[in-house]
């Protein structure tokens, strides 16, 4: 119990500096320099109920040959994700979260990029966004570069901001595909996994001569 409160403090107080809505990228190196683990997801028993159920999600869709972990902070859940796929990929806005996860995840690649100048040369066949889409300077771009960027999305978020994410997720997904996973058995807490079908590019055909 003790553990749990520290967690929700912990978590409290990175969400008051870091407060959903779009927030710039010195921000995040500003909090991530401060202190590692800022929203302790190393230990928290709340992050590892939602990172169960993420991976039990992703079961569906693996094993696959690419995945990319958007937000991925200092890279510990995508160190979950290279069971799941062969080339894992990570990017985030903060060097400092970065530099700590190329360190902790050797076998994973990281970049420090916004998703929104994120191109990869090619789509990968899932991308996973855990509790970052309240980040987004436009939620609407967001949703639509991530299913540009792969061929299954599969996103996370908490219950409290189903009121401004829902509406935008039904453009994309019918409300079968969004679950509740409750804390505590209770209706007011806890988190929901949505899985959308993606939207890769088609490659350009060169006209032959």
């Amino acid at each position: 119990m003790i553990r749990m409160i520290q967690s929700f403090v912990q978590t409290l107080s990175a969400d008051r500096e870091l407060p959903h809505g779009f927030a710039p990228a010195d921000a995040f190196e500003q909090l991530y320099r401060r202190r590692e683990d800022p929203w302790d997801v190393r230990h928290s028993p709340f992050t590892r109920d939602r990172y169960l159920e993420v991976m039990r999600t992703l079961t569906a869709f693996a094993p696959c040959r690419s995945m990319l972990d958007v937000g991925c902070g200092e890279g510990t859940f995508t160190q979950y994700l290279t069971g799941f796929a062969g080339d894992v990929v990570g990017i985030d806005i903060s060097a400092t979260a970065i530099a700590r996860a190329r360190r902790g995840v050797p076998r994973a690649r990281f970049h420090e990029t916004s998703l929104e100048a994120f191109e990869p040369a090619v789509p990968f066949d899932v991308v996973v966004a855990i509790e970052m889409l309240y980040y987004a300077p436009s939620v609407t771009a967001a949703l639509d570069k991530l299913r540009r960027l792969a061929t299954h999305v599969v996103i996370s978020y908490t219950h409290r901001d189903r009121a401004r994410l829902d509406p935008e997720l039904d453009r994309y997904s019918v409300p079968i595909a969004r679950t509740f996973h409750p804390y505590f058995g209770t209706k007011r807490f806890g988190f929901v996994i949505a899985t959308l079908p993606g939207a890769p590019a088609a490659p350009e055909v060169t006209a032959q001569e």
